[in-house]
């Protein structure tokens, strides 16, 4: 469905982009680049309303696209927060769970690293190691263990985790660690250990 609606934009937006401009296009605005020069002012030929971005560290305008019946609006794409982010230290970091899963989906630490799993779901979560149901894939781990002793070492919580609670895992072992929520296996994750 999201696929049709994307096409249909894209479809859209040819189309207005070979329909014939009858009035002449305000190109002293616009650098060689075809990017308007920053110095200018905030002008558009007609039909279309450029708005300048409330972030001031992206520098390109969006713009607004008037077609009869359609209108389209174009953003600079921003960069998320976790694109800058370095592999985590030995001093941690956190895997939150809610409705839409595991977030980040994948997460790169170091040796050493101790990985806290934050519920933020209404529901229990069980963070385990993959592969669903023996949680087997991370060297040592096995639900089997649960319960036991070696319960503390493995690379699953072993019971179900409640809302706003944490459950944190070290990860010793180089690798790349697939993981999974036990009570829906469906949602899961990975922890790259370099």
């Amino acid at each position: 469905m999201s696929l049709l609606i994307t096409l249909g934009a894209v479809v859209l937006l040819a189309g207005a982009g070979c329909a014939r401009n009858e009035q002449t296009s305000n190109t002293s605005a616009l650098g060689q680049t075809g990017v308007a020069d920053e110095k200018q002012e905030n002008t558009a030929p007609a039909g279309e309303k450029k708005e300048e971005s409330s972030d001031s560290s992206v520098k390109a305008p969006s713009l607004t696209i008037d077609v009869p019946g359609v209108t389209v609006v174009t953003e600079p794409v921003k960069k998320s927060e976790d694109e800058d982010k370095k592999p985590a230290t030995a001093q941690g970091a956190t895997i939150t769970y809610d409705d839409n899963g595991f977030s980040p989906s994948t997460l790169t630490v170091k040796v050493g690293t101790k990985v806290t799993f934050k519920n933020n779901s209404p529901s229990d979560f069980w963070p385990a190691s993959a592969m669903h149901p023996t949680h087997e894939k991370y060297p040592g781990s096995s639900i089997t263990k649960c319960g036991t002793s070696a319960a503390e070492t493995i690379f699953d919580a072993c019971a179900g985790v409640a809302q706003g609670v944490i459950w944190t895992f070290t990860f010793k072992e180089k690798g790349s660690w697939g993981y999974h929520n036990h009570l829906n296996a469906s949602r899961y994750g990975k922890v790259v250990v370099e």
